[in-house]
């Protein structure tokens, strides 16, 4: 976020954040056949990037199952921030 601050100022930065850190292992697992240090290797990047998500402009939980429902709370927040 931060970087994409500097580049561009003025942006609003969205962190589309999991429901529960267990989607993302089940997700990397059921997607791709990678070797269990990759897979570590994955997650820990994403519990970094994860950690960082409040240095986002707006945090918006996208929970296992509600696309529509996360569609319409990013929608509803970039009208909002532009209003």
């Amino acid at each position: 976020a931060r970087t994409l601050k500097k580049k561009v100022p003025g942006a609003t930065v969205l962190f589309l954040r999991p429901g529960v850190f267990e989607d993302i292992e089940r997700r990397l697992r059921e997607r791709m056949q990678i070797p269990a240090d990759e897979l570590e290797q994955r997650l820990k990047v994403a519990k970094n990037e994860i950690a960082l998500a409040e240095s986002f402009d707006y945090v918006i939980d996208n929970i296992e199952g509600e696309f529509e429902k996360t569609c319409e709370k990013t929608i509803e927040t970039l009208i909002i921030q532009r209003s």
